[in-house]
């Protein structure tokens, strides 16, 4: 099925044994629970729905990546660390990774995630941008 074709590009760059098995058995689970996919695509919806909400500024996807501008590396890295003292995982990305005053947060959604959660982490990550910075003068 087309929704499959990741894989199978994925499937074709790595043509080890042990990786085309594994991938067999991926391609396998998900056509067997095809509701993974779905409540996947729903939970990273609403989570975008909620970043919104909340003002946060963000790069507009339908992917379950979702990435939060913010903007400077020092705020990047200072954020992350904030986000994840408070319970949130987020990876950072700074230059040169993305362009000089473009980084950002990349949040991750997980099939297994609940709203609850993903409200939560919405709202963690809201009130943690929305604090003031120790960079601005």
């Amino acid at each position: 099925p087309e929704d499959y074709e990741v894989i199978r590009l994925v499937y074709e760059a790595l043509y080890q044994p042990g990786n085309n098995f594994t991938l067999d058995e991926i391609e396998d689970y998900l056509e067997a629970h095809p509701e993974l996919v779905t409540n996947l695509a729903d939970i990273s919806s609403h989570f975008r729905k909620r970043l919104l909400e909340k003002n946060v500024h963000i790069i507009e996807a339908e992917t379950p990546i979702v990435p939060i501008y913010t903007y400077t590396e020092e705020n990047t890295l200072l954020r992350s660390r904030m986000i994840y003292d408070a319970g949130v995982y987020v990876n950072p990305v700074i230059t040169p990774a993305c362009a000089e005053g473009e980084c950002l947060l990349r949040a991750t959604c997980m099939a297994s995630h609940t709203r609850e959660l993903i409200d939560e982490a919405a709202e963690i990550i809201a009130v943690t941008l929305a604090a003031p910075s120790p960079f601005e003068a």
